[in-house]
């Protein structure tokens, strides 16, 4: 059951995830995980360029799915991400898409 792609064995993963806890915070426009504050954390580089090698694993994906809705399901709240519209909130009373030419994107890309 190992995944080759970064060594982790889904069913640790899996036993892992049911520790955690996401909230968001729409005063502070804080994420909390497990009660601790994480929005500066999660938007680091580094963990931008390894996300996509966790995230792409369906456990972590379905757990991911999960949380976002509970999320959704308790205050309003606007979220971004690939497919925030059509996988987690398909049936969203507003769906905004934007785009931006590459160098625009680079340019705006370490301002937080």
């Amino acid at each position: 059951m190992e995944d080759i792609r970064n060594g982790l064995e889904e069913a640790k993963l899996f036993e892992g995830l049911k520790s955690i806890n996401l909230n968001f915070e729409p005063l502070t426009n804080s994420l909390l995980l497990n009660g601790i504050n994480v929005s500066k954390e999660i938007r680091t580089l580094e963990v931008s360029n390894n996300v996509s090698k966790i995230a792409t694993l369906p456990v972590v994906r379905d757990f991911l799915v999960k949380q976002q809705r509970e999320m959704g399901k308790r205050k309003n709240i606007v979220m971004d991400g690939r497919d925030i519209g059509t996988v987690v909130f398909p049936n969203a009373d507003f769906k905004f898409f934007l785009i931006a030419d590459p160098e625009v994107r680079a340019k705006d890309a370490g301002k937080s």
